[in-house]
């Protein structure tokens, strides 16, 4: 579910204007399975590609990775776009619609703590992780 997902994202997206993209996706036979609630990994996949392909990226890059920690999920998508002044922080539309997204699991969920997102945007790398009980 999880892998068969993210390969039909990037697959999307290197039909389009980003084909010089280099993407790594690190999701362990473990969790190949793992069901992740609609709308949450496009957006972030959407966004890395559209940092990472903008011209100021000389090699540009997208790590996607999945690890599980006890009942814990993180996915952290990671690309090699230009930094935080230009993202303004994470303020976009696409991770709106994730925390939206987050909040509203967080709202049905036995463990609300569980579900998170944080960014981190520097000069060549932005980094977006993201929490769910699984």
């Amino acid at each position: 579910a999880v892998k068969k997902q993210l390969k039909a994202y990037v697959a999307l997206q290197k039909k389009g204007s980003y084909t010089n993209v280099a993407v790594t996706i690190d999701v362990p036979k473990e969790l190949l399975n793992v069901r992740i609630p609609t709308g949450l990994l496009q957006p972030l996949v959407e966004n890395s590609f559209k940092y990472a392909g903008n011209e100021a990226s000389a090699s540009p890059s997208i790590l996607i990775q999945a690890r599980r920690s006890g009942t814990i999920l993180t996915l952290k998508v990671e690309d090699s776009g230009y930094g935080e002044s230009n993202r303004q922080a994470g303020t976009g539309h696409g991770l709106s619609l994730v925390k939206d997204r987050i909040s509203f699991n967080q709202s049905r969920s036995k463990k609300p703590k569980d579900w998170t997102l944080t960014t981190s945007f520097k000069k060549e790398k932005g980094t977006v992780v993201m929490t769910m009980p699984t």
